[in-house]
C-alpha cells in the first residue's frame, strides 16, 4: 500500500470540501463553522470505532469550587468510550463527561493566529499580565491562546490523566518562530499558567505545512529530558514533494495513541523520526514550563 499517495489524496479532498462553502458565502461564522465539521468529520476516519466523538465538556466531579463542579472549557473534539463510563449528559454531537471517561480532546480551527495586544489606558490591567521590555503591558492573543487555553484548562480538570490531546487548522497567519520565543522567554506559560507538558497539546498540525510536537524528546538526539517540568519545541516541516507529512503524522499518532489508551497501555510519542520526520524540514528547541514556580 503506497500510504504517502493515500495521505495525499486524503489532504486533497479534505482541503476541495473545505473549499466548497466559500463558492456560496464569504459570511466568517459561516465558513468557519462549515470548515469545522468537515475537519471533524476527516478526524473520525482515524479514530477507533468503539469510541464516542462529539463536542463538550469534560468535568472532575468529585471536586468543588464554590459548589459547582471544575469543568473544562467547550471542546471542539471530545473523545471518550461511553461503554467503559456513561457520560453525564449525551444529546446527538454533545456530551458531558467525567475526566475518567477523557480519551482525547482536539481543538479545531480555520486558521491560527498569534500576536500581542497591549493594554490601552482604560484597559483592565489585570487582563495583560505580561510586560515588554519597555514596561508596557500586553498579552498573547489569537486563535493559537484561545486553543492553548482550552488545552490548559482540560489538563487542569484530567489532572494526570493521559489522553490525546491536539490542535488542528487549516492555516496558520504567524511566525512559527515567534511562537517557540514566547515559550523560550516562558510569556506563554505565566500566561495561562502551563507548568507541565501535560498543560499543553502533544501536536500542532497545519496540514500542508507543518506539525508542531511538544516531547520530552528532541527530534534529533531521541534523548529525553529528565526533568518533567521541561520540553522540546519541535518543529516538523513538509516541502514540495512531501507536503502531506503534517497531516499524516497528525492522523497516525491520533490513531495509534488511541488504540494504545484502549488497550490500557501509554501511548509511546518519544520515536518521532520513526514516523518520517527525516524527509522534512525540522527543528529542536528546548524550554521551560514552570515559569511561576511549583
Amino acid at each position: 500500500m503506497n500510504t504517502q499517495e493515500f495521505y495525499k489524496i486524503e489532504q486533497q479532498l479534505l482541503l476541495l470540501e473545505a473549499k466548497k462553502i466559500s463558492l456560496f458565502t464569504s459570511h466568517a461564522p459561516t465558513l468557519g463553522a462549515y470548515r469545522e465539521n468537515v475537519l471533524k468529520k476527516y478526524l473520525r476516519k482515524f479514530i477507533p470505532g468503539e469510541l464516542n466523538v462529539s463536542s463538550g465538556f469534560v468535568i472532575d466531579s468529585a471536586s468543588k469550587v464554590n459548589q459547582n463542579n471544575i469543568s473544562s472549557k467547550q471542546i471542539d473534539v471530545l473523545i471518550y468510550n461511553s461503554h467503559k463510563s456513561t457520560p453525564i449528559l449525551e444529546t446527538d454531537g454533545f456530551s458531558i463527561i467525567s475526566k475518567e471517561s477523557l480519551l482525547g480532546c482536539i481543538e479545531v480551527k480555520s486558521s491560527l493566529t498569534f500576536y500581542k495586544s497591549y493594554a490601552s489606558e482604560n484597559s483592565d490591567e489585570s487582563k495583560y499580565p505580561l510586560r515588554d521590555t519597555v514596561g508596557k503591558r500586553y498579552r498573547w492573543s489569537g486563535t493559537v491562546m484561545d486553543a492553548l487555553e482550552n488545552i490548559c484548562q482540560t489538563a487542569t480538570v484530567a489532572q494526570n490523566k493521559t489522553y490525546f490531546s491536539g490542535i488542528l487548522s487549516y492555516d496558520a497567519e504567524f511566525d512559527v518562530k515567534v511562537l517557540y520565543s514566547a515559550f523560550s522567554n516562558e510569556s506563554i506559560q505565566e500566561q495561562l499558567g502551563i507548568k507541565h507538558l501535560n498543560d499543553l497539546p502533544m501536536y500542532i498540525c497545519v496540514p500542508g505545512k507543518y506539525v508542531i510536537v511538544f516531547s520530552h524528546f528532541s527530534i534529533f538526539d531521541q534523548q529525553k529530558y529528565h526533568d518533567e517540568y521541561e520540553s522540546y519545541f519541535n518543529y516538523l516541516g513538509s516541502h514540495a514533494n512531501f507536503e502531506q507529512f503534517p497531516l499524516q503524522f497528525f492522523s497516525q499518532m491520533l490513531h495509534s495513541q488511541l488504540v494504545h489508551l484502549c488497550e490500557g497501555a501509554i501511548p509511546v510519542i518519544g520515536s518521532i523520526m520513526d514516523s518520517g520526520g527525516n524527509t522534512t524540514n525540522t527543528f529542536s528547541e528546548h524550554f521551560k514550563l514552570n515559569s511561576s514556580g511549583l
